[in-house]
């Protein structure tokens, strides 16, 4: 009919704009379908039909031709997710005006949900936010949703033969393909001003033909390019041809490299009506409120800083959050015994699938500061580990140059770091030379670069599909406890630069809630920035496990459930900082 051919077109527009052919219809189709049953980008959304807080919904219909924010949580009445839904509902007008839909999957009943929303909204009034739940909650009490996401192991049930969910957001473009996910454990609150700046980032790429570089909006802040400005600029597609970046982008920059080689095409955006949301300068922000990191974070250079020696700080040598953490974030009708036993058994995967908790893969590869068994690299140590899909592609140049910059911050947590890429080993050392040149010399990569040439270790680490090994990996972010378990993952697509505040935000939280046996709310250090208990600022308040725990104050919800209580933590030299402190607000490439 002639309304559905109007709907493909209109969705064919704003999904691909008007840009370039070999931009956005060629980049879409380096990501392949998967063979062996997982999720991964590309991938189109599995369907279902669900009860909902909303009324009954047909996943796949209910979508529209939309971008979709899906996002999951493991049980109503828990603190964490209290905050979560309640700010995803804060950010649900923007999304909405950007053309998004918004769902919340729940392993919860329906009657439960709907109770639980009267708690979130009446938690967020307490502090003058007048909360509306407009999306809907989806019920999924089986987990046979969970399972068709690969949210859940499915050979690997608690003593009520059910499975434990995984916190994740996806992210889905009106062609129904995954597009950004990422896995959050139980006690880190989500960041919804880095949720929003990765939709910005997704629109703006699929509509323009372009890829944002590392932390965008706020990088290149002193770039000058034959006269121009380049703070916030972007990336065009590596799939562009150099005729068509003439053709449709004839303002762009073409970057010389080391190597010689043409990759680093740099242009402005064009951003609509609002700006492009930043969570790293709001993060910064709030730490240097705090008090955390001294002077260092009021501003960013690339240029020196870079060298000062990190005092590392030794942490014990496993990693679990404490069993009052863990019984307290599921409720309180079951026993720290019995969570143990429950997350024993989620956190041993038993299909192969690489989740959190589980032992991270070894392996053994050349690296560019010498061969790696990566196990005892990383005995006892804190770890992040960075996938890029291949070396010489403008994004992931600029994510490693601003990795380094914020390496001595990580080091001074007592973090290792590695990146990990698809490449021969000489590939990265050239490379390296490249990345050195963009951030003009005043960097040093002082982290191993791994080589994986024949992708052995992204099929062992599920970043990749075995039997389409041409396709596009991937582009992960893993932190690892020093015990070797998988704590948090986030997955980036090509064409949109990770943040490296996030990053920042997200090892800080770990730490803290492992050291403090605490978790962190929504948004955190962020949140609750109105709220005043007993004459008392609440802002930066975190979710304590004991009852007894310092200033914890019991907050009543309309349930009657105790389960929302809040304390503060005293930061100070809780968080190491390094001798030469490089926190930024923005980035300079």
């Amino acid at each position: 009919t002639f309304s559905h051919a109007r709907s493909v077109f209109l969705t064919h527009m704003r999904f691909f704009g008007g840009g370039p052919p070999t931009g956005t219809p060629a980049f879409s189709k380096l990501y392949q379908s998967s063979t062996d049953g997982r999720l991964r980008h590309g991938d189109i959304s599995p369907d279902f039909e669900a009860d909902t807080t909303k009324g009954r919904i047909r996943f796949h219909r209910w979508m529209q031709n939309h971008w979709v924010l899906l996002f999951s949580h493991p049980r109503a009445f828990t603190p964490v997710c209290t905050t979560e839904v309640g700010e995803m509902a804060k950010i649900n007008p923007i999304l909405k005006s950007m053309g998004f839909k918004l769902a919340a999957l729940s392993c919860d009943s329906i009657d439960n949900d709907i109770e639980w929303e009267k708690d979130i909204v009446a938690h967020f009034a307490s502090f003058g936010v007048d909360l509306k739940i407009d999306f809907p909650m989806i019920s999924d009490p089986s987990r046979r949703i969970g399972m068709q996401f690969d949210m859940v192991d499915p050979n690997r049930k608690d003593e009520e033969g059910l499975n434990v969910f995984l916190r994740s957001v996806f992210i889905f473009s009106p062609d129904k393909k995954l597009r950004f996910s990422v896995n959050y454990p139980w006690y880190v609150g989500r960041d919804t001003g880095e949720l929003l700046r990765a939709c910005d980032a997704l629109q703006l790429s699929y509509c323009q033909s372009v890829a944002t570089p590392a932390s965008w909006p706020d990088n290149h802040s002193t770039l000058n390019c034959d006269g121009k400005h380049m703070e916030g600029c972007v990336c065009l597609l590596s799939t562009v041809s150099q005729q068509d970046a003439d053709m449709f982008f004839p303002d762009h920059v073409d970057l010389d490299m080391p190597s010689g080689k043409l990759y680093m095409r740099l242009t402005r955006a064009q951003t609509g009506d609002h700006a492009p949301a930043s969570s790293g300068r709001r993060y910064l922000s709030r730490c240097a409120d705090q008090g955390w990191c001294g002077a260092g974070l009021c501003s960013w250079s690339c240029m020196g800083g870079t060298q000062g020696r990190a005092s590392v700080e030794h942490f014990p040598s496993s990693y679990a959050p404490h069993d009052a953490v863990r019984s307290y974030l599921f409720g309180s009708s079951r026993d720290a015994q019995t969570i143990r036993h429950q997350l024993q058994l989620h956190f041993e995967s038993s299909d192969g699938v690489l989740r959190l908790g589980d032992i991270v893969p070894d392996f053994t590869a050349q690296t560019t500061l010498g061969r790696m068994s990566f196990h005892s690299w990383i005995e006892g140590k804190w770890t992040i580990l960075f996938s890029h899909p291949a070396a010489f592609t403008p994004v992931c140049t600029t994510e490693l140059g601003t990795l380094a910059l914020l390496f001595a911050e990580l080091r001074g947590r007592g973090f290792r770091v590695g990146t990990l890429s698809c490449d021969e080993l000489q590939d990265l050392l050239v490379w390296k030379a490249d990345i050195l040149a963009h951030f003009e010399n005043a960097i040093r990569i002082q982290f191993p670069m791994i080589a994986d040439a024949d992708r052995s270790i992204s099929i062992k680490y599920g970043m990749i599909d075995p039997k389409t090994k041409n396709a596009m990996t991937s582009r992960d972010v893993l932190f690892i406890g020093p015990d070797k378990t998988l704590l948090l993952s986030m997955k980036y697509p090509d064409n949109v630069g990770r943040n490296v505040h996030e990053i920042l935000r997200a090892a800080d939280a770990l730490q803290l809630c492992s050291r403090e046996g605490v978790a962190t709310p929504a948004c955190w250090p962020r949140n609750h920035e109105k709220l005043a208990v007993q004459g008392k600022s609440m802002a930066g308040a975190v979710i304590p496990a004991r009852r007894n725990y310092g200033d914890a104050v019991a907050l009543k919800l309309p349930s009657g459930r105790e389960y929302m209580r809040l304390a503060h933590v005293d930061m100070k030299d809780r968080l190491p900082v390094c001798a030469n402190c490089i926190s930024a607000t923005r980035i300079d490439a």
